[in-house]
């Protein structure tokens, strides 16, 4: 009797926490005043109305147009704080339908978008966030968003125009002990001046950090300081004896740039707490470290460069670093991607470097510790054979990417991590036990044999452009990368073609079976 009242008990409880749970609406058309429900016939204007009006933590936000950081009397340039306690989900409607920003223009905003200060865990989904700008205010820190001993979540957000002194987009202090996770979103042309120029990151007197990024970019990303400035894309440090944890999976840095070193990322000097660094599967190509000194034997690695700083371990597995710029001792500026002497390597396998700099630092590291690849796995080989495409493009997936070639020597040169949230690449495409190197997995379309995605042996033949199944039978309907079905079509054989569809595009096809279910793959018409 008692066991049933308590299980009645917990259900009362748990109905009364889900119905409490609110869905409020901000349009960019919407009305803040007392009379305004925030439904979705009668939204708000602002976000901070809708926190300080109603929302409660665990409540929604449902975001559309482009809407202003204002306050309820229309005062622009007024930060969306969660704080204390509060947990909110923001979602919106896509990264080019929903966008938060200070101001009007970007001239006009002079103020953060976000900050986050002790709150509970915070989601961001589907909008872009844009134009914090700092650099006149006392605490120059995380233009865009500035996170102070908080979990938070972005889910296919654009991080973007953002200026700051540290953490052009995003800067991180203390996470209580979570991992704030990013993920499927892009940060891009955010600027600082000293570190950070997308991301900084670091703890608190009370707290380290913890951060994870999947399947995102970080790209065109800057510093502009000629002195100590670290960290084009990412800079990583801790804060007094705090230990930090951070970790990047399946993602592409390219294209951020510092006028001195460490333009993919950089890390503090002088940290003595433990700091460890997971990098497994990412693309880190085309940075910059421009070396603007008259120094003569001044030295910068393109994309990292950690002096000596043995309290950092790097576990780096299946990336490839090729043609980031930067400065080798009592050289000219020129192809010298990674220096990995100092840290503490853990493991430093499968990777890709397009120039011979890290092999003394992988096999004989510095302070005498065990040689990092004893297998000798890495690959050390000239930009022309890794074919890495030079330019972004969107070759399907929420993010652009830097495609591979045929013939490529990343192709099937990586080690298989079996680990579930390593099986698909940026783009969302599955890896095979012969992963790639990089955060491309190459597929061949011309092959029938690389197209064998699944259990069902459904596949897509380039060739005849048909989809063909191994059971007779089933229902096929095709998406493109909106969401948009193009088309649908059930038959009693065991192939359908699809000539109809436009030919260099990506879709994503659904078949289904009577008896065996539902099966999705993508595939390139």
């Amino acid at each position: 009797m008692k066991r049933n009242f308590l299980l009645l008990l917990f259900a009362v409880v748990t109905f009364v926490s889900q119905a409490t749970q609110t869905r409020f609406f901000v349009r960019e058309t919407g009305v803040d005043n007392y009379e305004t429900t925030g439904t979705e016939s009668d939204p708000f204007k602002t976000i901070n109305y809708a926190l300080t009006k109603c929302a409660l933590t665990g409540d929604t936000i449902d975001v559309l147009g482009v809407i202003l950081t204002a306050d309820s009397l229309g005062t622009v340039n007024t930060p969306i704080a969660i704080n204390n306690g509060k947990g909110v989900t923001i979602i919106g409607h896509g990264t080019e339908n929903t966008f938060i920003q200070p101001a009007s223009t970007k001239g006009e905003s002079n103020n953060r978008v976000f900050t986050f200060a002790d709150a509970d865990k915070i989601v961001i989904k589907d909008l872009t966030i844009r134009w914090g700008n700092v650099v006149s205010l006392p605490n120059q820190t995380g233009a865009n968003i500035n996170s102070w001993q908080t979990e938070f979540e972005l889910d296919n957000v654009v991080v973007t125009g953002g200026t700051a002194k540290t953490g052009g987009g995003i800067h991180i202090q203390g996470t209580n002990n979570k991992f704030v996770v990013i993920r499927n979103s892009v940060i891009s042309d955010n600027t600082a001046e000293l570190y950070g120029g997308g991301i900084s990151t670091g703890g608190t007197g009370s707290q380290g950090s913890k951060l994870e990024i999947h399947k995102s970019l970080i790209a065109y990303n800057k510093l502009t300081s000629t002195a100590s400035a670290r960290g084009g894309g990412l800079y990583f440090d801790s804060y007094q004896s705090q230990s930090c944890e951070y970790a990047i999976y399946n993602s592409t840095i390219a294209f951020n740039e510092t006028p001195t070193a460490n333009a993919a990322f950089g890390s503090s000097f002088n940290t003595t707490a433990p700091v460890r660094v997971t990098m497994w599967n990412n693309t880190i190509a085309y940075n910059e470290a421009h070396a603007q000194t008259d120094i003569t034997n001044v030295t910068g690695a393109g994309a990292y460069y950690p002096a000596k700083t043995p309290n950092f371990t790097f576990d780096l597995l299946n990336n490839l670093f090729m043609e980031n710029i930067g400065k080798a001792w009592g050289k000219t500026p020129d192809f010298y991607d990674v220096s990995l002497n100092g840290p503490t390597l853990e493991r430093v396998s499968y990777n890709i470097f397009t120039n011979n700099m890290p092999d003394y630092y992988i096999h004989k590291p510095y302070n005498s510790q065990p040689d990092s690849d004893p297998g000798k796995t890495n690959i050390y080989n000239g930009n022309t054979l890794v074919k890495l495409a030079t330019e972004l493009a969107n070759n399907g997936g929420p993010t652009q990417t830097l495609a591979i070639a045929t013939g490529s020597s990343a192709i099937n040169a990586g080690q298989f991590n079996p680990l579930p949230f390593m099986s698909t690449d940026q783009r969302g495409f599955s890896r095979d036990l012969s992963t790639d190197i990089g955060a491309f997995e190459f597929i061949d379309f011309t092959s029938t044999a690389k197209a064998l995605f699944n259990k069902n042996d459904v596949f897509y033949d380039f060739s005849t452009n048909q989809i063909i199944a191994k059971n007779d039978g089933f229902n096929l309907e095709v998406y493109n990368l909106t969401g948009v079905c193009v088309l649908k079509k059930e038959l009693t054989g065991n192939s359908i073609n699809v000539s109809e569809l436009s030919p260099g595009q990506i879709y994503i096809a659904v078949v289904k079976w009577s008896d065996l279910g539902i099966t999705t793959f993508k595939f390139k018409r």
